[in-house]
């Protein structure tokens, strides 16, 4: 037997995401997927007994969860324990502005899951389970900027009357540079 599992969520873009396996921080490439909300898109992998095996992004197409080795090898199924079994991650991605405050996620299906068998009588039953996304309540809160210093001091250029020609014409009047520091960085708690 073997599990594959298929997204329906529709894509709306792609990321490189880093996560920690163990003691080590891994790298992968892997799509973002819609989730109802604007500005908030969602992330899936999937590994057999985790951290032990490899985070597998699930991307576009179908993925064989169990037996992992069934995506490289056509022939590949789980001896006859009759069970199989993988680990499901998700990490939500900001995709555009968020406000402050909760953000309500609505329940979704992410995808479903086709039991295949190398014995053509369980096959032809089109066994399938869907895998859904339990709706709830995050809680986002973005980083706001900070000046370098409070109080800039502008230096104007000396401006004639006769440089005003016309109603509403601009002349330049100086020149600013100020820094401030952002945090890219946004936190997003469940509830």
């Amino acid at each position: 037997m073997r599990g594959k599992f298929t997204p329906t969520l529709p894509k709306i873009g792609k990321i490189t995401y880093n996560f920690r396996q163990g003691n080590n921080t891994q790298s992968s490439d892997f799509d973002i997927f819609d989730t109802g909300v604007p500005g908030l898109g969602i992330i899936i992998g999937m590994a057999g007994y985790w951290p032990a095996t490899p985070l597998v992004p699930i991307n576009s197409s179908s993925i064989y969860i169990d037996p992992v080795a069934a995506n490289t090898n056509p022939n590949a199924y789980n001896g006859a324990t009759g069970s199989f079994g993988a680990r499901l991650y998700v990490a939500f991605v900001a995709t555009g502005r968020l406000p402050n405050g909760y953000v309500t996620i609505p329940t979704k299906q992410l995808g479903h899951i086709l039991l295949e068998s190398n014995r053509a009588s369980l096959n032809n039953k089109r066994l399938t389970a869907p895998v859904m996304l339990n709706g709830g309540r995050i809680q986002v809160q973005s980083q706001t900027c900070s000046m370098n210093q409070k109080n800039y001091v502008v230096p104007l250029n000396t401006v004639y009357q006769s440089q005003f020609t016309s109603l509403y014409k601009e002349v330049q009047g100086g020149k600013l540079i100020y820094n401030f520091n952002a945090k890219t960085v946004l936190m997003f708690m469940l509830h």
